[in-house]
């Protein structure tokens, strides 16, 4: 029980521990993944366990990078590594991921955990980068786009500071 208001508290899980609990439920007692997934949140919501970074989608059981958000997120990781970025194929993948992250708690924890932070820079020097001979008008044409990442980086930090204080390896978390 928590000494400050007398309710118990929340334990956390991480990703892994969620996804093998569902694994043992397909794998042992023959399960198909949506039956899975739900005897898992119920086991562990009965243990007064927060879920909510979590993700719990079916698609995470056909393999992570089959999921739609983590496909989104790869394609952009492979735009920033291009010589020239597709800005218009950049931005669309860009408002998609974020439309996402601001209603999906762990999709949020996804991307900062995997280098969200990281890309944001990285696709900004791309698009820097690019040869251009007026860079003011470039610029101009990314305002949207820089504008978009900087409120992203800083809802990151407000809401979740331990993001940006971590180490660079990847935590046990992993995204479904």
């Amino acid at each position: 029980m928590s000494a400050e208001n007398g309710k118990p508290m929340k334990h956390i899980i991480d990703q892994a521990t969620f996804d093998e609990a569902v694994n043992e439920n397909i794998e042992i007692l023959d399960m198909l993944s949506d039956e899975a997934i739900e005897a898992a949140k119920a086991q562990f919501l009965s243990q007064n366990v927060d879920l909510s970074n979590i993700i719990t989608d079916a698609y995470l059981y056909d393999g992570i990078d089959n999921h739609p958000f983590v496909k989104k997120f790869n394609k952009c990781k492979e735009l920033a590594k291009e010589i020239i970025i597709d800005e218009d194929e950049i931005m669309s993948l860009i408002h998609g991921i974020v439309k996402e992250m601001e209603t999906d708690k762990a999709k949020k924890l996804y991307v900062g955990n995997n280098g969200g932070y990281t890309l944001g820079v990285d696709i900004l020097r791309a698009i820097a980068e690019q040869a251009d001979p007026n860079p003011s008008r470039k610029f101009k044409k990314n305002l949207e786009l820089l504008e978009q990442l900087e409120l992203v980086m800083i809802n990151w930090k407000m809401e979740e500071p331990s993001l940006t204080t971590t180490s660079r390896r990847s935590p046990p978390f992993t995204w479904s």
